[in-house]
């Protein structure tokens, strides 16, 4: 079974050769390595090159003419290896990650073992110079069935097995029944795929086995004022495919999570952004002019729920009171345990 790895490459050239030769050095000798460049001003592009010209049997090139993004470049990838690799397998890396030198093997492996149409490893999270295990709520095994389905639920709120593509090993008829196309948005597009691709998936399986290592910044720690944006956008994509397939607990469940995430967003804009208590309010009151989402929120069949009460209410000051008062119990709790290990 020959083995397609999709790179899209986008400015890493300080990455890229890391990427590229954890690929070529893999224990599992069947495979081509697909580099698309989506327009890099860096010298990625002569990096890409490079490792065409230096192994034409197993990297394919392919410089696009506009930048279209991460979503585009890889279908740009997909479309050469449906065509060129019909009954094999694929798997997408980012190009500053890279792989175990057996990853692929034990991937292969497993496929080929129990059939499965998707195969998934675990990741390590690498920080500048240590790595952690980067755990995942779903367990090891096999996945048919109403086990199944309950995973393609989770896509829809906090999913079980994690948003991203990278990281799994993908039959190529697989992709060839979904028939999938880019989602045209600039955030979002995991969910988006994985949300389009689950319902033509049969076997999936989960594999005990860290193979992956996920380059990571530390963003967590800065207030990203794109992250509610990209929230709202996934609410919408859920919302409308459950819709389409008459998926009502689905369609609840991502309306809980946009709900929550609110909550936790104005705690982040207090937290992190430090902005004043009346742009605060200024800002939810703002947000809860977007019917588009709140009537579906307030629609909830849980009036026990304080998020919901508050919300159907359209409580600003509420709002705002709760959130401050959360973040004002974590940061005494920060502040006992730097008290506490002081005298440790």
């Amino acid at each position: 079974m020959k083995i397609s790895c999709i790179v899209p490459v986008y400015n890493v050239e300080r990455y890229l050769n890391k990427c590229v030769k954890s690929l070529l050095n893999q224990t599992y000798h069947d495979i081509e390595i697909v580099l698309v460049n989506d327009v890099s001003t860096d010298n990625s592009g002569d990096i890409c090159q490079g490792f065409a010209e230096k192994y034409p049997d197993k990297v394919k090139y392919i410089n696009k003419a506009k930048n279209e993004g991460v979503d585009c470049a890889r279908f740009d990838a997909l479309k050469y290896v449906l065509a060129t690799n019909p009954h094999g397998a694929l798997t997408f890396v980012d190009s500053d990650d890279w792989l175990a030198k057996d990853a692929l093997s034990i991937l292969a492996g497993n496929m080929e073992e129990t059939s499965a149409d998707v195969v998934q490893m675990m990741s390590y999270r690498v920080y500048s110079f240590f790595k952690t295990k980067r755990a995942i709520c779903a367990k090891p095994g096999i996945y048919t069935g109403h086990k199944l389905t309950g995973l393609y639920q989770s896509f829809f709120g906090v999913s079980l097995l994690g948003h991203e593509i990278w990281g799994k090993l993908y039959k190529v008829e697989l992709m060839q029944r979904a028939n999938l196309s880019p989602s045209g948005h600039r955030f979002a597009q995991d969910v988006a795929f994985n949300l389009s691709l689950f319902t033509h998936i049969k076997v999936y399986s989960v594999i005990d086995y860290w193979g992956y290592y996920y380059r990571y910044g530390g963003r967590t720690s800065k207030f990203s004022p794109q992250f509610w944006e990209i929230i709202k956008l996934q609410y919408e994509m859920k919302r409308d495919i459950a819709n389409q397939l008459s998926l009502q607990s689905h369609y609840e469940t991502a309306t809980i999570e946009v709900r929550n995430v609110f909550f936790s967003i104005i705690e982040q804009r207090i937290y992190l952004l430090k902005e004043s208590q009346d742009n605060t309010l200024k800002w939810i009151e703002s947000e809860l002019e977007n019917r588009n989402i709140w009537d579906s929120v307030i629609s909830l069949k849980d009036d026990t729920n304080n998020y919901t009460s508050m919300l159907r209410n359209r409580d600003v000051r509420a709002i705002f009171d709760y959130c401050n008062g959360n973040v004002k119990s974590t940061r005494f709790r920060r502040t006992l345990v730097k008290f506490v290990k002081h005298f440790l």
